[in-house]
C-alpha cells in the first residue's frame, strides 16, 4: 500500500469528534427561567407580555399595603436577569407609573395606596432582583465552565484517539518495520508489517531475540552498537545489514537505531528498518561492473591495476617474481565490420575462454579494452615461465575459433614487461608491456615481444601518429558521421549522434579507437573535440533545415576526460551553437561514467555551468563504470545511455534485461530519459521496448553514415511520419 492509501485507511479509523457537548438539567433550567434562550427581542415580547399582566393582575387582584403585589415583580426580575439593571430599572419604573394609579385602594383605610410606597418597594425588590440574578449569572457561568470543561475533556480523549488511531494504521500499513527491544535484542514489539517484509509473525516474535536472527559476524556490532548508544538517551545509529527471513534467505535491512530506553512509554531500543535489498542487489551488481568485463566475465582494466598494485606490495615485502603480459588480438577490427557486432562480442568471449584454458587459475586475467586483455603473472621465474606463458597462448590463438559454424581465425599480439629492477610501477609495467605488445604487431602479428629499453620504434610511431592527427587538424582530414536515434514505439528519427573519421591520406578511413587513445593522452583531444563539436552543429543545423520536422530533431555529440578539464569548454560551446544557429536546447553533450567520476566536483560544476547555457547532458555507456547511485539526484544530467553490452544478450538471458529494467525504473525516478545502445536485431528491439526504453539507437535502424546519407534518411524518415499521421 502506498503511503496516499495508507494515509486514507488512518482517516477512516479516526473515530468523529463530536460537535457539540450535551447541556447539564440545571444549565437547561437556568437557560429557560431567565430567558437566555430567546433572542432579544423575543425576550422583549415576553417581558412586556408579563408585564401586561401584571397590571391586569395589579388591577384585579391588589391587595392592602400590607400585601405587595407579587407578580408585578416578575417581569422586574426577568428583565434584570436578561438585560441587567437598566432593563430592571426600566421595566420598574414603566410597571410602577403605569400600574401604580390602577391599584385599588388599601382595604384598611380605604385610600389609594401612595406613590411613593409604590416607588420605594420597585426599588426594594429592583436590588433583591438583582441580588437574585447575579446568583442565577453565578449559577450559569459555573455551568458554562462545565460545559466547556467537558468539551475539552471530550476533545482531549478525541484527539488522543486520533493519534493512537492514527499511529496505528500507520504502524500496520508501513513497508517499514518498527520494532522495539531491550539492550540484550529481546523483543518488546514489533510492528504488523514485518509478516510482509521478513516473513515473521509479529505476535510471535515478542520474546524471541533479534540478534539470533542476525549474521554471527553481525552479532558483535550490534553489541558495539548498543554499547554506544547506551552512553547517551535519545542517541542514534545507522547500520545496515543481512537479516534472515522466515524462508530462510536473508534480507538486507537499514535500521535507525534509537535510544529509547529512558522513555516510559517506550522502555527499549527503537529499531525504525526499511528493506534495501533490491538496492543493495542493484548496486553489487553495478559495483561488480566497475571492476568486471561485462561481455567476457573478466576483471576490468581498474581491477587489474588493483591486482597488480597489490602484487607490487607483495613483492616488496617478500620478493615474488611478476610479469604482465599485453595481449592484442590481430585484425579484430575487420572482423568485427566485416561480420557485425555480435559476432565480434562472440569471438571476445571465446577469446577469453582460452585465456582461462591455457594460464593458470592463479593468474589476473583481465580486459584491459576493445580486443585487449592482461594477464599478470606471479611467483615465477623471470623470463622462462612467462615466455612459456605467451608462447601457449599463441599457440592456442592459431587454432580457428567456430563462431556460427563459421571458422574465424584471429591471432594474438602480445607484449610482455618483467619488473627485472623491482622498481617499476604498476603503471610503468602496464605501459611497457603495452609499448612491448605494439612492437609485437609492428613487427609480424601473431607474436609476443619483451619489452626492452631500447624499444623505441613504438614510441615514435605515436609521435608520428600524434604529429598526423594535428596535421589531421589543419588539412581538415576529419569528418562527421551521424548515427540515428530513434524514439520509441513509434520507431521515427528523434535525433542522431556525431561521431568522428579521420579520412587520413595514407591509411584511409580510420575509425576512432585507433587514435582516440594517443588524442586522449597527448592532449590533442580538446582541439579535436572542439572541431566535431563546431563542425558537427553546423552541418547539422544545415541539414535538417530543410527537413520536415527537422528543427526539433536533436544532436548529441561526445566529450572527453580532458575536454571537461577545459577552462575554454563552455566558451567553445556557446561559440559552436552561435556560429552554427543550431538552439541550444537541440544539443546533448555525452560523456562516460568514468570521465564524471575522475574529478567529481569539477565536472558538477562544468556540466551546471554547460547546463546553464540550455543544453542536455547525457551519461554515455551507463552501467559500465561504477558511480554511486546517490550521485544521480545530484549530476545535472538529462539522459542516460545504457551500454549495448547489456543490450546485446538481453532477447537471450534473463539477467541484462532485470538490469536494465533495474536502471530505466531509477531514470524514471529521478525524471531522466533513456536511450538503449547497440539494438542490431529485432529481437533485441522487441525485448528494449517491452522494458520501457524511450528511444534506441544501433545497427538494426542505421549504421553511422555522412551527412549526405543523413538527410536522405531523414528525409524518407519525415515522408513516413507524414503518411502515418
Amino acid at each position: 500500500m502506498d503511503s496516499k492509501g495508507t494515509l486514507e485507511h488512518a482517516e477512516r479509523m479516526l473515530p468523529q469528534v463530536p460537535t457539540t457537548v450535551p447541556r447539564p438539567l440545571s444549565d437547561r433550567i437556568i437557560a429557560s427561567i431567565t430567558l437566555m434562550d430567546l433572542s432579544a427581542p423575543m425576550a422583549v415580547l415576553v417581558i412586556a407580555l408579563l408585564t401586561f399582566f401584571s397590571w391586569v393582575a395589579a388591577y384585579f387582584l391588589g391587595g392592602g399595603t400590607n400585601v405587595a403585589p407579587h407578580w408585578f415583580y416578575v417581569p422586574v426580575f426577568l428583565a434584570g436577569v436578561r438585560f441587567g439593571p437598566f432593563g430592571a430599572l426600566l421595566t420598574a419604573v414603566i410597571s410602577t407609573f403605569v400600574a401604580g394609579p390602577l391599584l385599588p385602594a388599601d382595604v384598611a383605610t380605604h385610600t389609594p395606596q401612595a406613590m411613593s410606597d409604590w416607588v420605594s418597594r420597585g426599588i426594594f425588590f429592583v436590588v433583591i432582583g438583582q441580588f437574585v440574578t447575579q446568583l442565577f449569572r453565578g449559577a450559569r457561568r459555573m455551568s458554562v465552565r462545565e460545559i466547556h470543561l467537558q468539551a475539552e475533556v471530550a476533545l482531549g480523549t478525541t484527539e488522543l484517539q486520533a493519534r493512537e488511531a492514527r499511529f496505528s494504521a500507520l504502524v500496520e500499513n508501513s513497508s517499514d518495520l518498527v520494532t522495539i527491544v531491550d539492550r540484550d535484542g529481546l523483543i518488546l514489539f514489533q510492528s504488523p508489517s514485518v509478516a510482509r517484509v521478513m516473513g515473521w509473525d509479529a505476535d510471535g516474535t515478542e520474546g524471541t531475540n533479534f540478534v539470533d536472527a542476525l549474521h554471527d559476524f553481525d552479532q558483535e556490532r550490534w553489541r558495539t552498537i548498543v554499547g554506544l548508544l547506551m552512553e547517551e538517551s535519545d542517541h542514534e545509529m545507522v547500520a545496515e545489514w543481512p537479516v534472515r527471513h522466515a524462508d530462510g534467505s536473508w534480507r538486507f535491512l537499514q535500521s535507525v537505531i534509537t535510544n529509547l530506553v529512558s522513555e516510559p512509554s517506550v522502555g527499549g531500543l527503537v529499531l525504525n528498518s526499511r528493506d534495501v535489498s533490491d538496492q543493495k542487489a542493484l548496486e553489487d551488481q553495478l559495483r561488480h561492473q566497475a571492476f568486471h568485463d561485462q561481455l567476457t566475465g573478466l576483471a576490468n582494466r581498474a581491477l587489474f591495476a588493483e591486482n597488480l598494485d597489490q602484487a607490487l606490495r607483495r613483492q616488496s615485502r617478500t620478493g615474488t617474481e611478476l610479469a604482465v603480459l599485453f595481449i592484442d588480438l590481430d585484425e579484430f577490427k575487420t572482423v568485427n565490420d566485416v561480420h557485425g557486432h555480435m559476432l565480434g562480442d562472440e569471438l571476445l568471449k571465446q577469446a577469453a575462454e582460452r585465456l582461462r584454458a591455457t594460464l593458470r587459475d592463479a593468474d589476473v586475467i583481465a580486459r584491459i579494452g576493445g580486443d585487449e586483455f592482461a594477464a599478470l603473472f606471479e611467483g615465477i621465474a623471470l623470463g622462462h615461465d612467462a615466455s612459456a606463458a605467451a608462447e601457449r597462448v599463441i599457440e592456442s590463438f592459431a587454432q580457428p575459433f567456430i563462431i556460427e559454424s563459421s571458422e574465424v581465425i584471429v591471432t594474438a599480439s602480445m607484449g610482455l614487461a618483467l619488473n627485472e629492477t623491482g622498481t617499476e610501477s604498476a603503471e610503468d609495467l602496464i605501459r611497457n608491456a603495452d609499448l612491448a605488445m605494439y612492437a609485437a604487431k609492428t613487427a609480424n602479428k601473431g607474436r609476443y615481444e619483451v619489452f626492452s629499453t631500447d624499444m623505441h620504434s613504438t614510441i615514435l610511431d605515436r609521435m608520428k601518429m600524434e604529429r598526423d592527427l594535428r596535421q589531421a587538424l589543419v588539412q581538415s582530414e576529419f569528418e562527421a558521421y551521424y548515427q540515428p536515434i530513434v524514439t520509441l514505439p513509434s520507431e521515427t528519427i528523434v535525433g542522431a549522434e556525431a561521431l568522428i573519421r579521420w579520412n587520413h591520406p595514407v591509411r584511409g578511413l580510420v575509425m576512432p579507437d585507433e587514435f582516440i587513445g594517443v588524442a586522449e593522452s597527448s592532449g590533442i583531444i580538446v582541439q579535436i573535440g572542439a572541431w566535431i563539436l563546431h563542425h558537427a552543429c553546423k552541418e547539422f543545423e544545415v541539414l535538417t533545415r530543410g527537413v520536415a520536422g527537422g528543427q526539433s530533431l536533436g544532436l548529441s555529440v561526445n566529450l572527453s576526460t580532458r575536454q571537461l578539464s577545459d577552462p575554454l569548454l563552455l566558451g567553445t560551446v556557446r561559440d559552436a551553437l552561435t556560429r552554427s544557429g543550431l538552439d541550444a536546447s537541440r544539443l546533448t553533450l555525452e560523456l562516460t561514467e568514468s570521465a564524471i567520476m575522475e574529478d567529481v566536483a569539477n565536472t558538477f560544476r562544468v556540466l551546471s555551468e554547460l547546463r546553464s547555457s540550455g543544453v542536455k547532458i547525457a551519461i554515455d555507456d551507463f552501467g559500465t563504470g561504477y558511480s554511486s547511485l546517490s550521485l544521480l539526484c545530484e549530476i545535472p544530467v538529462d539522459t542516460i545511455k545504457i551500454d549495448r553490452s547489456f543490450v546485446t544478450d538481453v532477447a537471450t538471458r534473463p539477467e541484462p534485461g532485470r538490469l536494465i529494467r533495474a536502471i530505466q525504473s531509477l531514470a524514471g525516478d529521478f525524471g531522466l530519459c533513456t536511450v538503449a545502445e547497440g539494438v542490431e536485431d529485432l529481437d533485441q528491439l522487441e525485448a528494449i521496448t517491452g522494458l520501457g526504453c524511450e528511444a534506441v539507437q544501433g545497427f538494426y535502424f542505421a549504421r553511422p553514415q555522412p551527412a549526405s546519407k543523413l538527410a536522405e534518411l531523414l528525409e524518407r524518415d519525415a515522408s513516413f511520419s507524414v503518411s502515418v499521421t
